[in-house]
């Protein structure tokens, strides 16, 4: 369960306070600018709060390190990085770092990398690939390791509405399998 309790960072985001369970698929929906990247960027522990409280699955999420977080959820920026030189292959890797799993890191890339049709960009440098390719190689990395909180900020931008509709397809499946799936969202159709 996730908990927050009149949360605000400066004037950016003001008294927000939530209860969510898992199995939810929940969309942050505003106009630009009314703070939902800063919300799910103080939920992922990338901004602290000016004051509030977060608790997720029973501990204070404020006083965890960033490898108890990373091993609880993932978290996928309205503007992932691109890595350069790294190909997709390389990054879906770095992806894995730090993650405890129960199955072998070989067989997990191989089940994102179907669910989101990337075997033919395995090679390729993440750089050379459009907006929405690297929005799927980004998701992809967010699925790594099966962890039970998705914070995803428009993952859906830049692509072709035939991945917007599989996506948010695949992010209701997430949800109905037991896990909390944030999504910052500004197509109202989609999130309906």
């Amino acid at each position: 369960m996730l908990k927050i309790e009149q949360l605000s960072i400066n004037h950016r985001l003001q008294q927000v306070s939530l209860a969510l369970k898992q199995g939810q698929l929940v969309g942050v929906i505003g106009p630009n600018g009314a703070g939902k990247s800063t919300l799910l960027s103080l939920l992922a522990g990338h901004l602290q709060p000016s004051c509030g409280r977060i608790e997720f699955a029973a501990r204070n999420w404020l006083e965890t390190t960033a490898l108890q977080r990373r091993q609880c959820l993932s978290f996928m920026p309205q503007q992932p990085f691109a890595e350069g030189a790294l190909s997709v292959a390389e990054i879906l890797r770095v992806g894995l770092v730090n993650l405890q799993m129960s199955i072998p890191a070989a067989c997990e890339l191989q089940r994102v990398t179907e669910l989101l049709a990337l075997q033919p960009l395995l090679q390729r440098p993440v750089a050379s690939l459009s907006g929405g390719e690297q929005r799927r190689v980004h998701l992809a990395r967010a699925l790594l390791g099966d962890l039970p909180w998705l914070l995803l900020d428009e993952p859906i931008a830049s692509l072709d509405i035939h991945y917007q509709l599989q996506i948010m397809e695949l992010l209701r499946a997430q949800a109905d399998n037991g896990k909390l799936v944030m999504v910052a969202l500004h197509d109202l159709s989609l999130a309906a």
